[in-house]
């Protein structure tokens, strides 16, 4: 059973924020509010190490030379891992069969090696240059050209991206850090763990794009069934902004949240609903200022006395939707790497 997609979500939240602009929302600036979650987005797009993470990471392959684990980093067999994929997944089959935490995750005779990019074969190889830790491996990176999502030719070395095993006995841990002209833009810390009939994944760290810097926890359970819990929280404290997502999904429906804060203003999206009817509200500083109904296809947004909402302001914030979009692809590459490595399942 189709359950209710994320996406619906995000496209609320949007019509929700220019809701927020009726006088009795109590003075909120909507335009302010979607600018300052777009610079959330921002950062992390335009990040250079994402970018490089992005373009090379279809071009990643197991060479006979250097049999390195398939899945270090994201390829283009690696299924999207967003929230609407997840949701349409309904009675998708998942492979929970669980790693042994206290388990090396890279083979030991790969510890403290280098890959490098042999543009000829588009492949990383293994190299005889030095540098990398001594708990893990090291790929350098080059200069990629995002738009076109190609490397740059001739290869042009401007960073490295760092994979190390931080593991405990009780839980499988993989340190990712990535390092572009001599500065650390990411670096975050992932984990993994496998109760019986589920498997959790959290990542807790930093992105920048070298001038904003922007905070990440989320967590995220997948259990039989499949039954899908996430939860995302961005921050820039800079700028004092954060984004949080919360999800639960199952093939019955789902239960989703967005809140948007900046400030002393905080804008909340709650909805739950199925393939067939859909209800919720948005709220402006705890007060609701619109009502949600109707199905994913077509969700209905009135105001608390009933009247609907202008169209102008529903297509003013669809940019919302399209840089929250972006987010779950900026994610899915960035987590790559660990979901991969630590053993996160796919949807089939």
């Amino acid at each position: 059973m189709k359950t209710f997609p994320s996406h619906l979500l995000l496209a609320v939240t949007s019509c929700g924020l220019l809701a927020a602009c009726d006088p009795s929302t109590g003075g909120f600036d909507p335009q302010d509010a979607t600018e300052s979650a777009a610079a959330v987005l921002t950062a992390i797009q335009q990040s250079p190490a994402l970018q490089a993470l992005s373009v090379m990471g279809s071009d990643i392959t197991v060479s006979a030379s250097a049999p390195i684990v398939g899945a270090a980093l994201p390829d283009a067999n690696f299924v999207r891992g967003r929230l609407a994929a997840w949701a349409h997944a309904g009675t998708a089959t998942l492979s929970l069969a669980p790693r042994a935490a206290a388990a090396p995750i890279f083979p030991a005779d790969l510890l403290g090696k280098t890959l490098t990019y042999n543009l000829g074969q588009r492949r990383y190889e293994l190299s005889s240059q030095t540098g990398a830790p001594s708990t893990g491996v090291r790929f350098i990176l080059y200069a990629v050209d995002p738009v076109m999502r190609r490397v740059v030719e001739p290869l042009n070395p401007v960073g490295h991206l760092d994979l190390t095993d931080k593991s405990t006995p009780a839980a499988a841990i993989l340190g990712v850090t990535i390092v572009i002209n001599n500065t650390t833009l990411v670096d975050y810390d992932a984990a993994a763990s496998f109760p019986t009939g589920s498997i959790t994944f959290s990542a807790n760290g930093s992105i920048s794009d070298g001038k904003t810097n922007v905070d990440f926890g989320l967590n995220q359970r997948i259990t039989d069934g499949p039954a899908i819990t996430v939860d995302y929280l961005l921050t820039v404290p800079e700028n004092d902004v954060s984004l949080n997502l919360n999800a639960q999904i199952s093939s019955s429906g789902s239960d989703v949240g967005l809140s948007v804060e900046h400030g002393n203003n905080m804008t909340v999206v709650h909805a739950v609903g199925d393939d067939s009817a859909i209800t919720g509200t948005v709220s402006h500083n705890g007060v609701t200022v619109v009502n949600i109904s109707g199905t994913p296809e077509k969700p209905v947004f009135t105001t608390t006395t009933g009247d609907p909402l202008p169209a102008p302001q529903v297509e003013t914030l669809k940019r919302l939707f399209d840089l929250a979009d972006a987010l779950f692809d900026a994610f899915d590459d960035l987590l790559g790497p660990a979901h991969r490595l630590l053993g996160f399942p796919l949807l089939s």
